[in-house]
């Protein structure tokens, strides 16, 4: 509990703005016999609106953005994009079921519940020209990615 005379002296040592809040707290204490601590003193002012600082803080100047750097030029050449080979069966496609696939035929999807069926090379799960369509050359080497990444 604060008394009334306590809180008037407190209020007008800090509206001076010459004292801190354990300048203030030493003040009142010495005067009154109390034991506040700054936190206390400093709570106290908060809740009271009272402020100890000497002069309004300055706000922070408002910097202006920079404008974005334009985008960098790949080294590697722009990616044409695949020709409609993906979408449409090759022209010799067997177009066999998943029952009628076995090794070596093409497991490349050409419609609703048919595959290509051509036959593929030895460890391959598509034919040329559809491992040609599911494969794209790499757009960055790892260590242009890693510079990327770093900056």
């Amino acid at each position: 509990m604060w008394a009334q005379e306590v809180v008037d002296e407190m209020i007008s040592l800090a509206q001076a703005k010459t004292h801190s809040c354990a300048m203030i707290a030493d003040a009142l204490n010495a005067k009154f016999s109390t034991s506040y601590t700054r936190s206390a003193i400093a709570g106290k002012l908060h809740r009271l609106g009272v402020s100890t600082q000497k002069e309004e803080p300055k706000k922070k100047a408002v910097v202006a953005k920079p404008a974005p750097r334009p985008p960098r030029p790949l080294s590697s050449p722009v990616l044409q994009p695949v020709e409609d080979i993906a979408l449409a069966p090759s022209p010799d496609a067997l177009n066999v079921t998943m029952m009628q696939l076995e090794k070596r035929m093409c497991k490349w999807p050409t419609d609703t519940d048919l595959y290509c069926g051509r036959h593929t090379e030895f460890g391959q799960s598509y034919c040329n020209v559809h491992r040609k369509a599911g494969t794209m050359p790499a757009r960055y080497s790892v260590r242009q990615l890693v510079g990327r990444i770093r900056r």
